[in-house]
């Protein structure tokens, strides 16, 4: 199995940076963070809120990677990277020790008192388990208003910096690693390794550069041929295919400059009820990884058009397959799945812009208390009790939960339109699995010679109703 520890050069580059910490003050002299060295005695270069750069503590994020399953349990060798609101990594990865314990030094914009602002997530990986965030795991944002001052430096460290992986049934025993070559406006890079030859029943895993573009991705089989490819907003990437032996396999990628990205553009329609007084977003999901049981994949950072309530566009598309999601995210909008639309638009991109052909949005159904944006409810009891709102015109609802693969484990039908709430009856629940419920609402539809037909009116968010059985 891999060693971040012993292979990676963004271990050499956290532990340098942590090395360099001392007990300074919070602010110093303004400074230039363009130059090669512009702090010295372990301060750093940091935009400050207010006025120029300066000087200021450093500052690193600390927690622990361990098993899920088993919390007492530390994974040494992990590799943790964090990520800024667009994705872009803010700053070298972390390899955990031998008691499953990292610590990040990180970028982040300062208060004018030099202490931390702003937020990042936390991806994890390591050999024989799950990547975090995946499937429907999501990774919340850690506050870095919260962190305290500790010999000089700022830290950040809570339950929020721990992060459990989830172990693979059939790891794999080869791993891909490498540098990336890092664009300079969009820094952050999806790196993906794929079975050369499709269809494939081996899995497609993925891997995410750090700041220096290095990256790994782990539980590949030997012997197999694997296409890898970087997605970066803006550019294209020379992918590499090759038979990968048992164990490493070294894969550097360049930026391919004769092939320039492209534009995807398109509509949507915003029908129904419930709608909120927001707008939605269009994001675009590699093709490879996206999950039509989950309804979700992993988008490549800065694939995505904010405020939208019609027309979108997204500049910078790599070529690629892709998966057109709109409303994905927790904004009170769902994809429209009435009159059969099932699926959501796929499309190619390969050397020209591409435009969608326009798809509809509806108000979604709401959840009601345990669930929140901000995270996973835990079901600390063996039949948890499940609340919604009704939707609106409602003629009958379904509700039903799915495992972390997207298999359905319990369901109720043909509820009443006016019901807002469930017991759960079903099978025992695994004790630290993830699940999520969701809820589906029916409306008649037509009426015409044929009669009236019961169609789908809208459901609950994909981001929405999570939770952990404990």
């Amino acid at each position: 199995m891999p060693s971040f520890g012993r292979a990676l050069p963004w271990a050499v580059a956290a532990l340098a940076a942590a090395a360099c910490s001392s007990s300074k003050s919070s602010t110093s002299s303004s400074c230039n963070p363009a130059a090669a060295n512009p702090c010295s005695g372990g301060l750093v270069c940091e935009a400050v809120a207010g006025g120029a750069s300066q000087c200021v503590s450093a500052l690193v994020i600390q927690g622990k990677v361990f098993e899920l399953a088993a919390p007492a349990t530390g994974i040494s060798g992990a590799g943790v990277i964090a990520l800024d609101a667009s994705g872009a990594p803010v700053g070298p990865a972390a390899t955990s020790d031998a008691t499953g314990a990292y610590e990040i030094p990180i970028h982040a914009a300062r208060n004018a008192d030099g202490s931390p602002a702003g937020a990042v997530t936390l991806r994890a990986s390591a050999a024989g388990y799950e990547t975090f965030p995946s499937g429907l795991r999501l990774s919340f944002p850690v506050n870095l208003s919260l962190a305290t001052s500790v010999n000089g430096r700022w830290v950040v460290k809570s339950s929020g910096t721990d992060v459990g992986l989830v172990a693979l049934a059939t790891p794999g025993a080869s791993w891909v690693q490498g540098t990336v070559a890092v664009p300079a406006t969009e820094p952050g890079v999806l790196v993906v390794a794929a079975p050369a030859v499709q269809p494939s029943t081996d899995p497609v895993r993925t891997g995410y550069a750090d700041a220096n573009g290095a990256y790994a991705i782990h539980d590949l089989p030997s012997g197999a041929a694997y296409t890898v490819e970087a997605y970066a907003a803006g550019v294209n990437y020379a992918a590499q295919t090759k038979t990968l032996a048992s164990g490493q396999n070294v894969v550097d990628l360049a930026i391919d400059a004769a092939r320039p990205a492209r534009t995807v553009s398109g509509t949507v329609q915003l029908v129904g009820q419930n709608q909120p007084s927001n707008p939605t977003s269009v994001i675009l999901v590699l093709a490879s990884t996206y999950d039509a049981a989950l309804g979700r994949g992993e988008s490549p950072p800065g694939l995505r058009a904010g405020n939208v309530t019609s027309t979108y566009s997204i500049a910078g598309v790599p070529d690629g397959d892709y998966v057109v999601l709109g409303g994905f995210e927790n904004d009170g909008w769902v994809r429209d799945r009435g009159g059969g639309a099932q699926a959501p638009p796929a499309i190619s991109v390969a050397g020209a812009d591409v435009t969608v052909t326009g798809f509809k949005i509806t108000g979604a159904v709401t959840l009601g208390t345990p669930f929140s944006a901000a995270d996973p409810w835990t079901a600390d009891v063996a039949s948890p009790t499940f609340v919604w709102v009704a939707y609106p015109s409602s003629l009958e609802q379904t509700v039903r939960i799915i495992d972390a693969y997207g298999t359905e484990v319990w369901s109720k039908t043909a509820l009443s339109g006016t019901a807002t709430s469930v017991a759960y009856d079903g099978p025992a629940l695994t004790s630290g699995a993830y699940y999520q419920f969701q809820v589906i609402a029916y409306q008649t539809v037509g009426g015409g010679g044929g009669g009236p037909t019961i169609d789908i009116a809208s459901q609950s968010e994909d981001l929405r109703g999570v939770f952990v059985a404990f």
